[in-house]
C-alpha cells in the first residue's frame, strides 16, 4: 500500500510540475529547426498525404513564418522534400490530422505511455508489481522523459522505441520470481521488439548500439535461437522504413542528402515556377564522420566531465534516476547487467569522441537528447529491483534540481523563456557551463570582433552588437574565445547614468572602473585581461584549431540616477584594434574661405593603411568627421560635426570616396578645421596619430547682403 501511495503521488507531481513548466515556455506555437521540421513533416502527412515539399507546403509555411523560422529540407530526383527521417512524421501525422500545434504531443504522451507499459512488465519479472511500477515512475518522473512530450521530435519517440524494444527482446533473461512463464517469453515478444530497435535504428544510424548490445546479451546467455529472430525482425524494421524513406523522401538516409532550408520571405527553394533552386548545398550538412575518430583527448575529457555534471547535459541533473539505477545495477551485478552497462557505456563514448563539441545535440534541446535511447539499458541492466532508500535520494536531487529550474523560469522574464533558460540562475548556474558545443542557444551565443563571446547567465540583455548591464545588478558572467591568450580585450561602454562603477572579475583580481563623473553621457573603452582557463574550443569555421576559452565577470554600480543602464560594447582584442590608426589620403579638396551659415561639401578618397578592417557598425565603428575651433575668439568652445559612415566596411589596403558636408558657424571669423577619423565614442585617430586628416584655417564670411 506504501508503494502504491507514493507511485500515485509522484505521478501526479511529475505531471503538474510539466504542465506549470509548459505555461512558461515560450509559446507551443513558436518553434524552430527540427521541431519545426517534424511538425511540418506531420501536417504534410495529414494535409497531403505525402513528404514532397510543393508550394501547398510553401504557402502554409508562410502564413506560420513567425512561429516556423525553418524547416529542413532536402533535394529529390523529382523536386524538393523534407529531410528528417519518416517514421516520427507518420507516427506524429494522426494528431497532427486533428491539430497541428498540439496532436503530436499527445501522440508523444501515447507513446511514452505505451512503453512505461512494456517496461513496467519487465520489472514486474525483477519482484513486487507496486514496487515496480514505483521503479517505473521514478524512471520517468525523475528524469526529462516527461518533459520532453512538449517537445515534438523525435527523441521521446527514440527513448519509447529502444525502452518497448529492450524489454520485449530481453525478458527471457529476467526470468519472473514466481517462475511462471508469460508472453514476454514467446517468439511474438521476441519479433516485436526486434522490429521495435530495427525501427530505432532507422531514427538515428548511431542507435544501431541498442540493438547490438540486446543481441550479444542474449547470444552470450544462450538464447540463440532468440537472438536470429531478433535480428531478422531488426533488418526487416531497417529495410522496410528505408524502402518508405526512398519512396516519400527520396533518399534512405535524410541525414546524408544534400540539404537546405525553406526561407519564408522569398519562398526559397522553390521559384515562381516550382524550380528547384541552385542554392541547394553541395554536400551532406549533418554526417561527416569518418569510421576512425578524429582523437581530439582534451575535449572529449572536458566533453565526459560536462556529459556528468554540466548545466545543460548533466546526466545527474536531468536523469537523476540513473542514482537508484546505477547503484542497484553494480551491486552484485550478473551477466546482463555488465553487458547492458557496457552498451550504455560504448553508446555515450561514441558521442564523446566522435562528437564531443556536440553531443547534446543543437541548440533547442533539453538535457542530453542523444542519450535518451541509450537510458532504457540502464533499466534492463536492474538484476533487482532498487531499495526505498535509492529510490529516495533519485527523488530527493529530481526536487533539488526540479524546484531549482521552476524558480528560474517563474522568475525570470517571459520573452526569454526557451529551451536553456533554466540554466541561468539557481543551481545550475553554479555547475560547469559548456565550451566545446559549437553553440549552446543563439539568443545569446555572439561571434563579435573575431571572438564567440557566450553569457553564461541571463543578467546581461543581449543585443546584436551590445549587452546591457542594471547597475545595482547581479554579476554576469561571459566566456570569450580568443586567439591570444595574453592579449588583454576591450570594452567600450556609455551611460547616461550618475557615479557609475563597472567592477570586473578578470585575470588582475576584483578592479574598479569609474565611468562617469557628473557628465549627462559617459562613453570610452576599459582593457580586461580575461582569467585564464583549461577550457578549449573550435570556432565553426576552423575545425583543426583550439583556442582559449575564458571568463571575465562584470557588475555595475551607480548612485540613484533614472537611467540606470550601462551599454557595452565588445571590442576584441585591444592590440589588434590599436592596428587600426593608419590611412592614406591621396585626394581632398581643401577650402580657403566659406560664408557663414553655409553648408560646404568636401570630397576626399581615405585608403585604409591599416591591417585592420573598419566598419561603421559593430563595437568600435570608424566613421569620418570634423572638428573646428575659432581662432577670432579663443575663448568659445570647439565643437563636433556630424558623422559620415563608411558605405560598407573597408578592407585593409582598400580605398574609399567619401563626401563629408561641413557646416559653417553663423558668426564670421578665422576657424581652425580639423578633419579627422573618429572611432566612436572611443577616440579620434589623431590622438593616436598626433595629426589629423587636414588642419587648416578657413576664413568664414559674412553673408553677401545683396544676395
Amino acid at each position: 500500500m506504501k508503494a502504491r501511495y507514493w507511485t500515485i503521488s509522484l505521478a501526479a507531481l511529475c505531471v503538474a510540475f510539466v504542465l506549470v513548466a509548459a505555461i512558461r515556455r515560450e509559446s507551443l506555437t513558436t518553434v524552430w529547426g527540427d521541431e519545426s521540421t517534424y511538425l511540418a513533416m506531420a501536417e504534410s502527412l495529414a494535409r497531403d498525404g505525402d513528404l514532397a515539399f510543393t508550394a501547398d507546403d510553401a504557402a502554409r509555411l508562410s502564413e506560420r513564418s513567425v512561429q516556423r523560422s525553418t524547416v529542413i529540407l532536402q533535394r529529390t530526383d523529382s523536386g524538393v522534400a523534407y529531410s528528417k527521417p519518416v517514421l516520427y512524421a507518420l507516427l506524429a501525422a494522426p494528431g497532427a490530422f486533428f491539430d497541428v500545434e498540439i496532436g503530436p504531443a499527445v501522440m508523444n504522451a501515447l507513446l511514452l505511455l505505451a512503453a512505461a507499459w512494456v517496461g513496467w512488465l519487465f520489472l514486474c519479472r525483477l519482484g513486487d508489481r507496486q514496487r515496480a511500477a514505483l521503479t517505473m515512475v521514478t524512471f520517468v518522473g525523475a528524469s526529462v522523459l516527461l518533459a520532453q512530450v512538449g517537445w515534438r521530435m523525435s527523441d521521446l519517440a527514440q527513448a519509447a522505441l529502444s525502452l518497448a524494444g529492450l524489454a520485449l527482446v530481453l525478458a527471457p533473461l529476467r526470468p519472473a520470481a514466481t517462475g511462471e512463464s508469460s508472453w514476454l517469453d514467446g517468439r511474438r515478444a521476441a519479433w516485436l521488439g526486434g522490429l521495435a530497435l530495427g525501427l530505432l535504428v532507422t531514427m538515428r544510424l548511431s542507435n544501431a548500439l541498442i540493438p547490438a548490445t540486446a543481441l550479444i546479451a542474449l547470444w552470450l546467455c544462450g538464447r540463440r535461437r532468440r537472438t536470429l529472430e531478433v535480428a531478422g525482425a531488426a533488418i526487416l524494421g531497417v529495410v522496410l522504413m528505408a524502402a518508405v524513406s526512398q519512396a516519400m523522401l527520396g533518399s534512405t538516409n535524410p541525414y546524408r542528402a544534400v540539404r537546405a532550408s525553406f526561407d519564408s520571405a522569398d519562398g526559397y527553394p522553390l521559384s515562381a515556377d516550382d524550380a528547384v533552386s541552385e542554392r541547394f548545398e553541395t554536400r551532406p550538412t549533418t554526417q561527416r564522420m569518418t569510421i576512425v575518430p578524429n582523437l581530439r583527448p582534451r575535449v572529449s575529457a572536458y566533453a565526459t566531465l560536462y556529459f556528468w555534471i554540466g548545466r545543460h547535459t548533466g546526466l545527474l541533473w536531468y536523469f537523476p534516476a540513473v542514482l537508484a539505477l546505477l547503484l542497484t545495477a553494480l551491486r552484485r551485478p550478473d551477466r546482463l547487467s555488465w553487458i547492458a552497462l557496457l552498451g550504455a557505456g560504448a553508446a555515450t563514448g561514441f558521442y564523446l569522441i566522435w562528437w564531443p563539441e556536440n553531443y547534446f545535440g543543437g541548440s533547442a534541446f533539453l538535457g542530453n537528447r542523444y542519450i535518451l535511447a541509450v537510458y532504457p539499458l540502464l533499466l534492463v541492466a536492474l538484476p533487482r529491483l532498487p531499495a526505498g532508500r535509492s529510490l529516495a535520494a533519485s527523488w530527493i536531487l529530481a526536487a533539488l534540481v526540479g524546484g531549482s529550474s521552476m524558480l528560474s523560469l517563474w522568475n525570470g522574464d517571459p520573452a526569454d523563456a526557451y529551451s536553456q533558460s533554466h540554466t541561468r540562475a539557481g543551481i545550475f548556474s553554479r555547475l560547469p557551463f559548456e565550451s566545446t558545443a559549437r553553440t549552446i542557444d543563439g539568443r545569446r551565443d555572439r561571434f563579435w570582433s573575431r571572438d564567440l563571446v557566450r553569457f553564461v547567465d541571463s543578467v546581461p540583455k543581449v543585443g546584436q552588437q551590445s549587452f546591457i548591464l542594471e547597475t545595482g545588478g547581479e554579476t554576469a558572467e561571459l566566456m570569450i574565445v580568443t586567439r591570444s591568450d595574453e592579449e588583454p580585450i576591450l570594452l567600450r561602454y556609455r551611460t547616461r547614468a550618475v557615479g557609475v562603477e563597472l567592477v570586473v572579475e578578470d585575470r588582475a583580481g576584483e578592479r574598479r572602473f569609474a565611468l562617469s563623473g557628473g557628465d549627462q553621457v559617459a562613453h570610452g573603452a576599459v582593457a580586461v585581461s580575461l582569467a585564464g582557463s583549461w577550457r578549449r574550443h573550435q570556432f565553426p569555421w576552423n575545425e583543426e584549431a583550439e583556442y582559449q576559452a575564458r571568463t571575465v565577470r562584470l557588475r555595475a554600480t551607480a548612485s540613484e540616477s533614472e537611467d540606470r543602464r550601462v551599454v557595452l560594447w565588445y571590442g576584441g582584442e585591444q592590440g589588434i584594434l590599436e592596428q587600426s590608426f593608419e590611412y592614406l589620403v591621396p585626394e581632398f579638396q581643401q577650402p580657403e574661405t566659406a560664408v557663414a551659415g553655409s553648408t560646404t561639401i568636401l570630397s576626399l578618397r581615405v585608403r585604409n593603411m591599416s591591417p585592420v578592417p573598419w566598419a561603421s557598425e559593430g563595437a568600435f565603428p570608424v566613421k569620418l568627421s570634423y572638428r573646428m575651433a575659432s581662432l577670432s575668439d579663443a575663448g568659445r568652445p570647439a565643437f563636433e560635426g556630424s558623422r559620415v559612415e563608411l558605405p560598407q566596411p573597408l578592407p585593409s589596403g582598400d580605398p574609399v570616396n567619401l563626401q563629408m558636408p561641413v557646416v559653417w558657424p553663423e558668426t564670421p571669423g578665422t576657424y581652425r578645421l580639423m578633419i579627422d577619423l573618429v572611432i566612436e565614442d572611443y577616440t579620434w585617430f589623431s590622438d593616436r596619430l598626433g595629426e589629423p586628416i587636414a588642419s587648416l584655417e578657413v576664413e568664414v564670411t559674412a553673408p553677401d547682403a545683396d544676395l
